[in-house]
């Protein structure tokens, strides 16, 4: 039995003329015959009665319609879930992410991907980079936005921002009153970062650009949240540097200095697997390029303002 034998079955069921159910079909009617016959021969009955004046269902034929029903609109619905999913528009989709994305461009992301494609089961988990990469090769994600670099034949990346840093001061620091520094100022400071083992790469990343600046931070706390790490500052403990983007909720007792280096920035990477392609991936990945866009340009309008205002 084929679908079509059920399409001309229920079109001659709905007209009950062998005539109008041909037109219907664009058919003759001496093939619609006959593969209504080919139907009830496989079938073992009779689905109609009929003569030269009338056509009409048996009762098994009544049965059969209502079944036959069911199986043509289940068909067109997963025809039709076959298409949405071909256009991005259905599916499922792993989203992996550390804290830098969360306090920056991944509510944006999140909101125009959920108003675009609203029926996309999209989950987020949240990690710290080196799990996200593992999570990725794993399949246990579809994409992640992290900090760390890394190299991996399974993956491939862009950068999705690039971020400067801000050094962030206690208010009674000699430099809080600064509107810029160079980092070689904080060379003699000591430093207060996001763990070692956590925080997506922090840690590692603003080791490096300080070592760029020419000196090995002198590190005294470590601290696994953002609001911790700024408290620890606030408190003296010590001096760091983070994202500019991450600056909101401060308590009032850290200050902010742009730092004047071009170079001292952090970058958010987008990943996914080398060989993983779907519809609802590229739709994210577009979302996420746009985002990323807008966040770049609003910064830098942001930063060209303020020096128009000095």
């Amino acid at each position: 039995m084929e679908f079509r034998h059920l399409r001309y079955f229920v079109a001659v069921a709905e007209e009950l003329h062998f005539g109008r159910a041909a037109a219907r079909l664009h058919l003759s009617q001496p093939p619609l015959s006959q593969q209504i016959r080919t139907l009830e021969e496989e079938l073992g009955l009779k689905l109609f009665l009929r003569d030269r004046r009338r056509v009409e269902l048996t009762h098994a034929g009544g049965v059969f319609l209502v079944e036959a029903k069911q199986i043509l609109s289940q068909m067109e619905h997963a025809a039709d879930a076959a298409r949405r999913a071909e256009r991005g528009q259905i599916g499922p989709l792993v989203v992996a992410c550390g804290p830098l994305a969360v306090q920056t461009v991944l509510p944006m992301i999140l909101k125009t991907f959920r108003k675009e494609h609203p029926e996309v089961d999209l989950n987020v988990r949240e990690s710290n980079g080196h799990n996200i990469l593992n999570v990725l090769e794993d399949k246990q994600a579809d994409v992640g936005l992290l900090l760390p670099q890394f190299t991996s034949e399974r993956l491939q990346r862009q950068t999705c921002l690039t971020l400067p840093l801000v050094a962030a001061l206690p208010k009674s620091h000699p430099l809080a009153k600064r509107r810029r520094i160079r980092m070689k100022q904080l060379a003699d400071e000591p430093f207060v970062l996001f763990s070692h083992q956590g925080a997506d790469g922090f840690y590692e990343h603003i080791v490096r650009m300080c070592e760029r600046g020419g000196f090995t931070p002198k590190i005294v706390r470590e601290a696994g949240q953002h609001p911790t790490l700024l408290a620890l500052v606030a408190a003296g403990y010590g001096v760091t540097l983070i994202p500019a983007l991450t600056k909101s909720a401060a308590p009032e007792d850290v200050v902010f200095v742009q730092v004047i280096e071009p170079w001292a920035t952090m970058p958010l990477w987008i990943a996914w697997r080398t060989n993983h392609s779907s519809a609802v991936l590229t739709a994210f990945l577009e979302v996420a390029r746009v985002c990323c866009r807008k966040v770049g340009v609003k910064r830098r309008s942001s930063r060209s303002i303020k020096k128009h205002r000095r």
